[in-house]
């Protein structure tokens, strides 16, 4: 098995801080990923990546909101290290690249939202052509 990356790899010279899909963190797309990561994190299938960096007391915690009833705490769970390490940051111009140095020969496909500035669209448009060639 691999080994984690410590840290999610940055683009060089990217002033903004993209979320995977070209939205910079502290947008709303970012809460989306945040609650993305703490829907996925409170399963305990997902717990052995959380131990590879340390936090699988907060996958604990999280379950433990879900049985509470207290989903609207999760999301304030996942803090920002997290979103460093398990969501690719990059700009629509390193994007595809990214992805490609963080997932090639792990994963068979990927998921990318559509952006929420419909003036994205063919930056999205060109990052799918670049992981298809």
């Amino acid at each position: 098995m691999r080994r984690a990356r410590r840290r999610a790899p940055r683009a060089s010279g990217t002033r903004r801080r993209p979320c995977a899909d070209g939205e910079r963190r502290g947008s709303p797309r970012s809460g989306k990923c945040r609650e993305q990561l703490a829907i996925n994190l409170f399963t305990p299938q997902y717990w052995p990546t959380l131990e590879l960096f340390g936090w699988r007391e907060t996958g604990e915690r999280l379950r433990q909101l879900v049985r509470e009833n207290r989903r609207d705490l999760l999301s304030a769970q996942i803090h920002d290290e997290m979103l460093d390490v398990l969501v690719p940051t990059a700009g629509w111009d390193d994007l595809a690249r990214v992805l490609r140095e963080r997932f090639d020969g792990l994963a068979s496909g990927i998921c990318l939202p559509l952006p929420l500035d419909a003036a994205d669209d063919p930056a999205l448009a060109r990052v799918i052509r670049e992981l298809q060639e």
